[in-house]
Formats: structure tokens, C-alpha cells, sequence
């Protein structure tokens, strides 16, 4: 049978192509993706599951080491900075393509910075001035909320299978960090002054109030 010039076979494959092709770029969902995050929380897998077009959810943790110098009040201290969190993140896509906007909440209770001074010379703690001697070591633990509310908006990639590529830029709403543990290794130190110094501290970590989250992510989705 032949309409116009087409015979029947060739009017079928036509008619079916544009189904072929739309079989071949229609959006993968729900999509699962696993990969690797890093940045300002450290390094960690990451879990994402688009549920559709506007919704996804996402499940990481997070870990990473440092140590640096920091000078607090004219005390020199050795900084061990140790992050270890993890999370979740629910996205919204309101143009339903790429970009996000992102909130959830981070566990934070690994994550801390480990402060050590000890004075090659004579140094105010609190409210005395103390020799080296006196002084040995002088050690505290800064902490911030164990749990914590996070925004960001970002950029995700899209419903197809393949390798993804995704980045976040928000804050976490943690609030002010805080010293709460401060101890030194000689007893020439009075109580008073170690909390003093303690205090002093705070009254700098105070001026903190957010942690900034700046983070990238490369994951396959299947």
C-alpha cells in the first residue's frame, strides 16, 4: 500500500522517529547520583536523589584536617583544625533545569579546633603576665553548634545519565563559635586568669556568627 510516494513501512518509521527521539533526550527521573564533595565543610561522598523536576534531596559527609598558627590576644597558638560532619540538603529547582536553591540541616559534633600555646617568653594570661615557666602549656577546644541550619543556592547537573558536576555557595547558620574548654599545664596559673583568658577569646569568636559554605561535587548519576 502506498500513500503518495511513501509506501506504509516508511509512513511508520516516520510517524514512530519523533518518539524514538524523545525517548532518547527525555529527563531521567528519578535520577540517583553518588559522587565526592569538597570544599569548605572538607572532603566527603555525597548522595542525590531527584525525585522530579523541582524536588531533590541530598545526603553527605564531610572530613578534613589543617593545622595553621593563630595569634589570639597576643598569644601565639598552634591550631589543629579537625572537621567531621555530615547532612542533608533538600533542593528546590524553580525553573525545573539547573539552578537551586537549597536548605537543610548539618551534625556537627566532630567537627572542632584544638588551640595550644606555649610562650617562649613572658606573656599576659587573663589579667597576670606569667614567665614561660610558669606558663608551660596552655590548651583549649573551640566547638561550634552540634547541629546546625544550612542555605545555599546552586547549580546542579542535569536529569540524564552521565557524569555530574554541582556547586553551592550559602552559609550555615551555626552561629558564634565558642571555646569551651581551656585548661594549663602548670598549676602557677590561677583559675581566674585561665577563664579570663577563655573569655577574652570568646569575645573574638564572637564576632563570627555564620560559617560560609562554598562547595563543588562530582558525581555520576545513573
Amino acid at each position: 500500500m502506498r500513500f503518495g510516494t511513501l509506501t506504509l513501512p516508511a509512513c511508520l518509521l516516520l510517524g514512530l522517529a519523533p518518539v524514538a527521539v524523545q525517548a532518547q533526550t527525555s529527563p531521567h527521573i528519578p535520577a540517583l547520583a553518588v559522587g565526592v564533595t569538597a570544599g569548605t565543610f572538607g572532603v566527603g561522598p555525597e548522595v542525590t536523589y531527584r525525585v522530579n523536576r523541582t524536588i531533590g534531596v541530598r545526603a553527605g559527609a564531610s572530613f578534613l584536617k589543617a593545622s595553621r598558627g593563630i595569634q589570639s590576644d597576643g598569644v601565639q597558638y598552634q591550631g589543629d583544625l579537625k572537621l567531621s560532619s555530615w547532612g542533608m540538603m533538600v533542593d528546590v529547582y524553580p525553573f525545573r533545569g539547573h539552578f537551586r536553591m537549597s536548605a537543610g540541616l548539618r551534625v556537627n559534633q566532630g567537627t572542632r579546633l584544638n588551640m595550644t600555646a606555649t610562650p617562649a617568653g613572658p606573656t599576659t594570661i587573663g589579667n597576670t603576665t606569667y614567665t614561660p615557666a610558669q606558663i608551660g602549656n596552655l590548651s583549649g577546644t573551640v566547638r561550634i553548634a552540634d547541629v546546625a541550619p544550612v542555605v545555599t543556592i546552586g547549580w546542579a547537573g542535569g536529569l540524564t545519565k552521565g557524569v555530574k558536576f554541582g556547586f553551592d555557595v550559602g552559609a550555615m547558620l551555626s552561629g558564634s563559635p565558642n571555646m569551651r574548654e581551656i585548661s594549663a599545664s602548670n598549676s602557677a596559673i590561677t583559675a581566674a586568669d585561665v577563664n579570663a583568658q577563655k573569655d577574652k577569646i570568646n569575645r573574638e569568636l564572637g564576632k563570627v556568627s555564620v560559617y560560609p559554605v562554598v562547595q563543588a561535587s562530582l558525581g555520576y548519576a545513573f
